[in-house]
């Protein structure tokens, strides 16, 4: 089973509309994930679906993680920081 490069990037455009809707800004990082893996599949036709999940795992995480790191010290109350 492969996903192609337009089902990765309609999922990293759904997912960063539905961005809009929430509060949180992680599925903004998951769908930006999701979309530079639709870059890589559409440059590198034969890069494998493991290498593809494993890509988006890793940059999607990343995100997250350095997202909530970033704004944790931007949004907390002056008297946390």
């Amino acid at each position: 089973m492969d996903i192609s490069p337009l089902g990765w990037a309609t999922a990293g455009v759904v997912l960063c509309v539905l961005e809009l809707l929430t509060a949180g800004f992680g599925l903004l990082f998951i769908g930006l994930a999701a979309l530079v893996v639709a870059g890589l599949a559409w440059a590198i036709p034969g890069l494998s679906m493991t290498v593809q999940v494993l890509v988006f795992a890793v940059l999607g995480t990343a995100g997250v993680v350095a997202a909530r790191t970033v704004f944790r010290s931007w949004f907390a109350p002056p008297d946390r920081i």
